[in-house]
């Protein structure tokens, strides 16, 4: 008998540097993440880490890297907190990129900025005993669940996926190229991508997309469009749920998710069944009248929900189904943890989670206002609670809220955590908003 051991975020990144021959290396990422545990149990590996408009870090993780650390914030958007964790750290390179806003492309936004900062910084951070990467055959491989792709020569740089960032470091990769050997790394193992892929898998959030794609009441052979479907996940689910007999095509501006969506469901064996297009939500790249049910799931909260509503009925043939689900950011969260009662409010109040709509995006019960004043009928309207109770929630749930509190009031929420890991009663119920929808024959 086999025994297969599920190996850790840090395990896969170590098998794949030993693969490359990488005892030491720069590190550029969005956020810690992926990063946290490898960089407590690999320090010496770390010539350099560049941040990019993260999230607050953990400051006893960062601490150590002093002046090797490189982090770049916005103006425009709510740094207060991650302000607040560098003032301790006057040693940290601190980098200002002007005009930043909450969902912009960062990289190809301020390429010059942050050219302008980051190759000094790498250069300085240099070590005279960091040698080249060893020549390898292949650019391209796939090592321990976790891609990537070489380009360039010099000291290695590690770059590390750029959560929901389109372009991630595409922008800037000709000029880093020239002067390091640059490793991009992806696959559904990191990042945004790995939280996606995980979250399509758990049954409260499947329950709910079930529950959409049950009211539009869904025939064999209709297609159907998911817009802004990421990694593919729920256009892959479909399929499944549906015994491949409807036709899906995903479209999503994020060039990076669509390339990683492509070869999952390649390698799913589903590429006769779902294909991917890339376009803007605002703008869909179809002809009218095109689909038998067009949808969106948590979408509409990061674009001008109006304009994109109108695009999805436009696209949605005479007598089809639109269907949209929103997060809900007007209704509290429930979470199942053993906290004082002012803790349990404050964590459980719907500021705490972050992830603010866009200027013109819909995150409330805006939602059934627009569906209702469509030329959609038959309208059905609903909240959902997507309960999640996987262990892997809680980490985020913990990150999500650590903003919000103080020393003790973090210490009490790890003591609760850690409780309820331990008990199997972790419960974290998402609230969001979901309409449906027909477009009259």
């Amino acid at each position: 008998m086999t025994i297969t051991t599920e190996l850790t975020i840090t395990e896969r990144i170590f098998q794949l540097l030993q693969h490359l021959g990488i005892k030491q290396a720069h590190f550029a990422s969005r956020n810690l993440g992926d990063l946290t545990d490898f960089a407590e149990q690999h320090p010496g590996m770390f010539a350099s880490l560049t941040l990019v408009c993260p999230a607050p870090p953990p400051i006893d993780i960062i601490r150590p890297f002093g002046s090797k650390l490189l982090v770049f914030r916005g103006d425009r958007t709510n740094y207060d907190h991650l302000s607040q964790v560098l003032e301790s750290l006057p040693e940290v390179t601190l980098a200002v990129l002007r005009n930043d806003t909450a969902w912009s492309d960062l990289v190809a936004r301020h390429a010059e900025e942050i050219i302008s900062e980051l190759l000094p910084f790498l250069a300085k951070q240099t070590p005279a005993g960091l040698s080249n990467l060893p020549g390898h055959d292949r650019k391209y491989g796939v090592v321990a669940g976790i891609s990537y792709h070489i380009q360039g020569s010099g000291p290695p740089l590690v770059l590390m996926p750029l959560g929901l960032v389109p372009s991630q470091w595409d922008p800037i990769m000709p000029i880093l190229a020239e002067n390091y050997c640059t490793i991009t790394l992806g696959g559904a193992e990191l990042g945004m991508v790995s939280l996606l892929e995980k979250r399509a898998t758990t049954a409260g959030y499947l329950d709910m997309v079930k529950s959409l794609v049950q009211e539009a009441q869904l025939q064999p052979g209709e297609s159907v469009l998911e817009v802004g479907s990421g990694t593919g996940a729920l256009s892959r689910w479909l399929a499944g749920h549906t015994s491949r007999r409807n036709p899906i095509t995903g479209v999503d501006i994020n060039r990076y998710f669509l390339r990683e969506a492509t070869d999952m469901a390649h390698n799913a064996g589903l590429g006769d069944t779902v294909q991917f297009r890339e376009g803007n939500a605002t703008a869909l790249p179809f002809a009218d009248d095109q689909f038998d049910m067009t949808m969106a799931v948590t979408v509409l909260e990061e674009v001008d929900a109006d304009e994109a509503l109108a695009e999805m009925i436009r696209v949605t043939r005479l007598g089809g189904t639109v269907g949209v689900i929103v997060r809900a950011k007007d209704i509290p969260y429930y979470v199942n943890l053993p906290l004082t009662d002012s803790l349990k409010a404050k964590v459980q109040h719907p500021s705490a989670q972050g992830g603010a709509a866009a200027e013109k995006g819909c995150a409330d019960a805006g939602l059934y206002q627009r569906f209702q004043a469509s030329i959609l009928t038959g309208v059905k309207m609903y909240p959902y609670l997507a309960a999640f109770n996987e262990e892997f929630v809680i980490d985020i749930f913990q990150g999500s809220v650590g903003h919000i509190l103080d020393q003790s009031e973090k210490e009490e929420l790890q003591r609760a955590c850690a409780q309820a890991r331990a008990e199997g009663t972790f419960v974290f119920s998402y609230p969001h908003h979901c309409a449906v929808g027909k477009k009259p024959a």
